[in-house]
């Protein structure tokens, strides 16, 4: 029997060695690269939740102040302030910031513009190993037993214009557009550089472009939680797109999820308390995302409509979605199991060639068709947990009176309307009487308008446009009463 040369055998071995040592370096790697992003991750999530809890102590704020105004509007003391509650009520903790949770800090500075206004800015703030952090709230106050809105005579109160040095193109059309806390948030049309824009409301009445954002495809609906924007759109490979807002000037996509086919996205909405986003397809699609995680968007639950129509609106409350169709109907669904949401019933509009637009209260809603000069195409209705009911109609004037928007004003029993009659685009209803709503007062805008928000806390509306000036501002008087 041949025996092996010692040399033989001490190669041998150190190659067994030089095989061991590279084995144990590659999962040293491996697992240093998975701790690496394990620990990333969890400094993402942690940072999204600092600024989810940041921001609704920030809204906490703002709501505990209007507590406070309607109470007694003098308490809204100038200065820099906390808050406290006396006797279950809020009242303000006299020039002392408060810190909350032994993390945060609120800071609300109070300041009078006139005799029967104030100023309040909410600013909440958070230090941190994954990032200091800042969410800020800026409104106005006013007294209501001196002042009260008038929309009899709606009037002009800013306009901006989209230029290539601010959003990279000279050709525009704002496809959407949605008012959130002090921010204005804009959808371009594809062709037109860049596709998201922001600016700031707390300068007003004059409005400040923040950033502009290049997504491709055309945004169809802008939905706002915390600080992150969550935008349907048109493009194939990635019809949910996820920006992080908490850089304004710097906004940055940090995520999109691709769904199966190349059907457009039209209409989103946000169920707030659960962290679900809901949103409609070409073709009677509806998906839920799961958005604790703002930046993994978690698709939980999907239904197809009977009838393959588009869902071109809808607006979440308590548990119901109710969505404006294609075909003229509005639909009431089922999502409180988000991995099984279901139609509960279905309600054809009377003339209504195509439902376009909606809005709606804890029992009513308000919706908006395509029509012609012979057709209704506003539309008052009830709603509860498992029916709908059809109650009145009322035709907007015109030749081709589309209403693409609607918006119901909470505080006054208005809706708001963009519709297609040029001498009256801009239209404001009185619906007090469900079975009789009027037309209140008119606006002419300079060109056709798209789509349009109303934002409670500078008391305007935004409405954008298809060609210059691209976005135009509505408001009412402010009348002594």
């Amino acid at each position: 029997m041949t025996r092996e040369p010692l040399t033989t055998k001490i190669f041998h071995r150190g190659f067994f060695l030089l095989e061991g040592i590279l084995v144990l370096a590659i999962i040293s790697l491996v697992v240093v690269v998975t701790v690496g992003e394990l620990l990333y991750s969890q400094r993402v999530s942690a940072r999204a939740a600092q600024s989810t809890r940041a921001s609704d102590l920030a809204v906490e704020g703002l709501e505990a102040l209007k507590n406070i105004r309607d109470a007694d509007f003098f308490a809204l003391a100038d200065g820099t302030h906390g808050l406290k509650l006396v006797e279950g009520r809020w009242a303000l903790a006299l020039n002392a910031p408060e810190t909350i949770a032994s993390f945060f800090q609120r800071r609300i500075t109070i300041t009078s513009p006139t005799d029967y206004q104030k100023r309040a800015e909410i600013v909440v703030t958070w230090p941190g190993l994954n990032g200091s952090g800042e969410v800020k709230l800026v409104t106005e106050f006013s007294n209501w037993f001196a002042t009260v809105e008038d929309w009899s005579k709606p009037k002009a109160a800013g306009e901006f214009n989209l230029t290539p040095d601010n959003s990279g193109s000279n050709n525009h059309k704002v496809r959407t557009i949605r008012a959130k806390n002090n921010y204005l948030y804009v959808g371009n049309d594809n062709s037109a550089g860049k596709e998201f824009l922001t600016f700031d409301l707390t300068e007003a009445p004059t409005i400040n472009i923040k950033s502009a954002l290049d997504l491709g495809g055309n945004p169809n609906g802008i939905s706002i939680l915390g600080q992150f924007a969550f935008i349907v759109s048109d493009a194939n490979d990635q019809e949910l797109q996820v920006v992080d807002l908490r850089q304004l000037t710097r906004p940055a996509l940090v995520a999109s999820f691709d769904l199966p086919g190349n059907d457009d996205l039209l209409s989103s909405d946000i169920d707030f308390d659960n962290n679900l986003l809901i949103v409609g397809r070409k073709f009677g699609w509806v998906y839920l995302f799961d958005v604790s995680t703002p930046s993994r968007p978690l698709l939980v639950g999907q239904l197809t409509l009977t009838g393959d129509s588009s869902i071109n609106a809808l607006r979440f409350f308590a548990g119901r979605v109710l969505l404006a169709a294609s075909d003229g109907t509005i639909r009431l669904i089922d999502v409180n199991q988000a991995n099984s949401p279901r139609e509960l019933a279905s309600l054809r509009l009377p003339g209504c060639l195509s439902a376009l637009s909606l809005d709606l209260t804890a029992s009513r809603f308000y919706a908006g068709c395509s029509g012609h000069k012979s057709n209704a195409e506003l539309f008052v209705g009830l709603w509860d947990a498992s029916s709908l009911l059809f109650l009145s109609q009322a035709d907007v004037g015109g030749s081709q009176a589309d209403v693409e928007h609607i918006s119901f004003a909470a505080t006054e029993k208005f809706v708001f309307l963009l519709t297609g009659d040029q001498s009256a685009d801009f239209q404001v209803w009185n619906v007090a009487n469900d079975l009789n709503p009027t037309r209140f007062s008119t606006f002419n805008l300079a060109g056709s308008p798209s789509q349009a928000d109303y934002s409670p806390l500078v008391q305007k509306m935004f409405v954008g446009m298809v060609s210059d000036p691209e976005i135009q501002v509505v408001a009412p008087e402010l009348v002594l009463r």
